[in-house]
């Protein structure tokens, strides 16, 4: 760990409805856990809730897409757990990267995305999540140090573009632990998630419509996909929003990010 890194501190509250332990024990099980509502009623109608949704408002223009589509707009954080000092630390800004057989379709090469703005780093919710899944990937395997990469995602129809969740198909991340927060959708049908196992036989399919709802998906042992957004008759555009949380222990940070891109 670098001293000049910014640490993220942990918010003790009462924000979040589910134990660490339950969910981790239905991913045991499962490979995948999906839970409605992640957070308390109360928290959904808090200012930092409110802040956290609002700066989705506020994301960048893909330009990395090899199908030419103008529809994914973005933000990259990265992150590291130290269990040492059971605390998350901000990481210098840095590509994000996936090996081309995760992601035929963009993957390959480094991709440099803005990162999260400063207050959405230090918001409550946000630091709650960080910390929620933390634990969640302990109880799941044991004490371990992470490289944590988020992703605050907007996909975007209108009458003469499609919107594409995932434009790569059926996928993995190449992470260890894939999280998939729900954030917010407006004038739109579709945008399914289906999750499936490593014979891509179908598990669950599950659309994300309440704030807060989450996917906790074991990325080694899974695959996913979420179809295409159409828009409402009588819209103009809709969007769909999300926050991506991809866990990989710091272990294989090398192999799997570092040596391709000659880090």
């Amino acid at each position: 760990m670098n001293i000049n890194q910014t640490a993220i501190q942990k918010v003790e509250s009462n924000m979040i409805n589910t134990s660490e332990k339950s969910v981790a024990c239905e991913i045991k099980s499962a490979h995948y856990a999906h839970i409605p509502q992640l957070f308390t009623e109360d928290t959904l109608q808090s200012a930092s809730w409110q802040s956290f949704k609002k700066s989705w408002l506020n994301l960048m223009l893909d330009n990395y897409m090899n199908d030419n589509g103008k529809y994914r707009y973005r933000r990259f954080a990265v992150f590291n757990y130290s269990d040492l000092n059971k605390c998350i630390y901000v990481e210098p800004k840095q590509p994000y990267y996936q090996a081309l057989y995760h992601n035929t379709l963009n993957g390959g090469i480094p991709r440099h995305y803005e990162q999260f703005e400063e207050h959405i780093l230090h918001n409550a919710v946000f630091r709650n999540i960080l910390y929620y899944l933390v634990d969640v990937c302990t109880e799941l395997q044991g004490p371990d140090d992470w490289f944590i990469e988020a992703h605050q995602m907007h996909i975007h129809c209108t009458k003469n573009m499609t919107g594409k969740p995932s434009p790569e198909g059926i996928h993995r991340d190449g992470r260890d632990f894939v999280f998939i927060v729900f954030i917010d959708r407006k004038n739109i049908s579709g945008g399914q998630t289906t999750v499936l196992d490593l014979n891509k036989i179908p598990l669950t399919h599950v659309t994300m419509l309440q704030e807060s709802e989450t996917l906790f998906l074991d990325d080694e042992k899974l695959f996913h996909g979420v179809s295409e957004l159409e828009l409402d008759q009588e819209a103009d555009c809709g969007y769909r929003n999300v926050l991506v949380i991809a866990f990989l222990s710091k272990a294989k940070v090398n192999e799997v990010i570092k040596k391709p891109l000659n880090l």
